[in-house]
């Protein structure tokens, strides 16, 4: 926003289904900021979250940032989903928000 002197992010749920919006602002975009937002959203959610589709931002995903390029689980965004029975879907590439945009994966 123009009247800010600082960065600040904005992390955004939507439900594909009804379209219902949640988001929340943070000084960060960290492991610890991505697993916050999980953790809250399923606490205001008026249904049971099974899945949920995420870019592949580092605050979400270790998916480029490990030796093999690989998923390791270790991730705690990654923890924090399995640990809640949520299934975690990352988007093909780094930058494809419209291929996903509306699809189905």
């Amino acid at each position: 926003m123009p009247d800010e002197n600082r960065r600040r992010y904005l992390f955004v749920a939507i439900d594909r289904a009804t379209m219902w919006v949640y988001l929340l602002v943070y000084d960060d975009l960290t492991q610890a900021s991505s697993t916050d937002f999980l953790l809250r959203l399923r606490q205001v959610a008026a249904f049971k979250i099974t899945k949920v589709l995420t870019d592949n931002g580092t605050q979400f995903t270790d998916r480029f940032t490990s030796k093999e390029k690989q998923l390791t689980g270790k991730h705690l965004f990654d923890q924090q989903c399995i640990a809640q029975g949520i299934e975690h879907r990352l988007i093909p590439t780094p930058a494809s928000p419209k291929q996903w945009h509306g699809g189905s994966l």
